[in-house]
């Protein structure tokens, strides 16, 4: 276990989790596969090959280009949203079950909340619902705390460097879209 203050002050403990837990939840979501174009060999044969952004565009045929860029976006679209669901299935998985803090006995967290204009309906009623809700309003205090706690509860659970940085790369590309998506 670690000890973490947050920017705001607040003590929280990190703990492993279970790796197979971890599993299950990467393998809960299945990532598209790009789109497809073919291409007859020298030989004659047709294979099936997975578009990149360079193979979109197709000479003399503006009809085909468009579609091809049509497909690309409408992948790249998916690929985001299905990215974007498992990152926030992860930091749930994490706030939930990585760490220990310390819940308010009252409801003058709400109060507060309620005082300084913050909409109290979105409050879960829920045990989980309430403390992933608390743990995101009142305990991580800025972008810093969450990829610590994240960073550093990954690696007590054993993931690997390369998987760490690949979900902290992840976890990066959903918090801008969801600054995107807010304006």
């Amino acid at each position: 276990m670690v000890n973490y203050t947050t920017a705001v002050g607040k003590s929280i403990r990190l703990k492993g989790l279970p790796s197979m837990l971890i599993e299950k939840i990467q393998s809960s979501v299945i990532i598209p596969d790009p789109p497809t174009y073919t291409a007859t060999t020298v030989g004659g044969d047709v294979e099936t090959h997975f578009h990149n952004e360079t193979t979109l565009d197709v000479e003399d045929d503006a009809e085909q280009t468009a579609k091809n860029h049509k497909a690309w976006e409408e992948y790249i679209l998916e690929r985001n949203r299905i990215n974007a669901e498992l990152s926030e299935r992860m930091m749930k998985l994490m706030l939930i079950k990585g760490t220990e803090v310390e819940m308010p006995t009252d409801d003058e967290w709400i109060e507060e909340q309620a005082f300084v204009g913050a909409d109290i309906s979105k409050i879960p009623e829920d045990h989980l619902g309430r403390k992933y809700y608390y743990i995101v309003t009142e305990v991580i205090g800025s972008p810093d705390d969450l990829n610590y706690i994240m960073e550093t509860i990954m690696r007590i659970s054993g993931v690997s460097g390369e998987a760490i940085a690949s979900a902290e790369s992840s976890f990066r590309r959903a918090m801008e879209e969801a600054k995107v998506n807010e304006s």
